[in-house]
């Protein structure tokens, strides 16, 4: 309809209740506030509205206004943001809010931050049907500003020189939080685009073009020890680049054992379609990689008995398997997320009408599988190095081409 409206002299308003983050309406909005498009986002939060109190005795003041509740010590500390000001709210609203968790609400205090928030952010955080605890994912946001260390030491592609090499790009498809330590055991999880279909030499990553489309192919590097995440690869890759990326991948995040031999990390390739299919396949027979994972089949189609198989299998029974244990690890602060854009991709993965998670139309959720693999390949690889030293890497900053060489040969 809106294309049928004159320019001059008319007025469109799109208005909605809050349903989750990723939809039409969240990404319109999030234009409109960032001057994306020349609508207006206007919010209407409960503490503006007058009627909203509720009368407090002087003992009840004294006591709300040494609150140690989080929402309330902020509301009267700091206040809130509306339309470029900060408001602190009164004894007597946050009175209200208590009243009416209590008793119309049942003491529901997330469900008064759906019926009435207090920003727009919340709005949209308790409103969808996100698969990840959404409290859970803004305190992941939140460690992630806290701890300033983490922070995107080098950017680019991998290639080979002397010994691995990163090529600092601004764009590459190679983010690292943390450079590789001698002392530590990392696993790769990769999870393969579908039908891709680009050039090998494409290899690049941001934002913008993460935007519908088609899917991306992602791995993660994790830190077994301390549960972290290090590094992501992440963009539109030939399956045949993927593959490459990730050998030496593999070997940058390798460890040294006796006779200065290097093991590289263990690799664990979705293996559900033909270009999953093709990166196994070229790890094997063109890179002979090998610390690939191996797991295991239950019920094979053919023979009905348990096998073995290379690569990792989402099935129906182990992906809500794997994706619970990723909800729990997020939950419970079982590991670090280093990558603001897993967590974005967190936001927009909720359940359907037929109760399964998966990407909100027109997200992605390649980080979120990718991740969820590593996780269940991290369960099947040592937690321990036996007594070897791994040489700390060489980082050439003034470098003239601008590489990153770590040390490590091609044998």
């Amino acid at each position: 309809v809106s294309q049928a409206m004159p320019d001059k002299g008319s007025e469109i308003i799109i208005e909605s209740t809050a349903n989750g983050v990723g939809n039409f309406f969240h990404r319109e909005w999030e234009r409109a506030k960032a001057g994306e498009s020349d609508f207006i986002a206007v919010f209407l939060p409960w503490w503006i509205h007058e009627e909203y109190v509720h009368p407090v005795t002087s003992e009840e003041k004294r006591e709300l206004l040494t609150s140690s509740d989080a929402f309330e010590r902020q509301a009267l500390d700091e206040g809130f943001e509306w339309e470029g000001e900060m408001h602190k709210l009164s004894a007597e609203q946050l009175m209200w809010r208590r009243k009416t968790i209590q008793n119309k609400l049942a003491g529901d205090e997330r469900k008064f931050r759906q019926e009435y928030p207090t920003t727009d952010r919340e709005a949209f955080l308790v409103s969808g049907a996100c698969f990840f605890d959404e409290e859970s994912l803004v305190e992941h946001e939140a460690l992630q500003i806290d701890k300033r260390t983490v922070i995107e030491k080098v950017r680019g592609t991998l290639r080979r020189s002397e010994g691995i090499s990163v090529v600092k790009q601004e764009r590459g498809p190679l983010r690292i939080w943390e450079l590789p330590k001698g002392d530590r055991i990392y696993v790769i999880g990769a999870d393969t685009a579908k039908g891709v279909n680009v050039s090998s030499s494409h290899l690049t990553s941001d934002d913008e073009s993460e935007r519908g489309g088609r899917d991306f192919s992602s791995a993660d590097v994790f830190d077994v020890q301390a549960r972290k995440q290090v590094a992501q690869l992440h963009g539109s890759l030939h399956p045949d680049e993927f593959a490459r990326q990730l050998d030496m991948l593999g070997y940058l995040y390798g460890n040294s054992g006796p006779d200065g031999i290097v093991f590289p990390a263990t690799i664990a390739v979705e293996r559900n379609h033909s270009s999953g299919e093709t990166v196994i396949r070229k790890l094997q027979t063109e890179h002979h990689y090998p610390s690939l994972y191996f797991g295991k089949l239950m019920n094979h189609k053919k023979t009905g008995r348990p096998t073995s198989q290379v690569g990792w299998t989402t099935t129906k029974a182990n992906r809500q398997m794997m994706l619970d244990e990723l909800e729990w690890n997020v939950r419970d602060k079982g590991i670090f997320i280093s990558c603001p854009q897993t967590i974005k991709e967190m936001f927009t993965f909720v359940r359907g009408d037929d109760g399964i998670p998966r990407a909100q139309e027109g997200s992605h959720d390649d980080r979120v599988m990718s991740l969820g693999i590593t996780l269940q390949a991290a369960r099947a690889v040592p937690h321990s190095l036996p007594d070897a030293e791994t040489p700390e890497p060489e980082v050439y900053e003034d470098s003239p081409t601008g590489l990153m060489n770590y040390g490590w040969n091609e044998e």
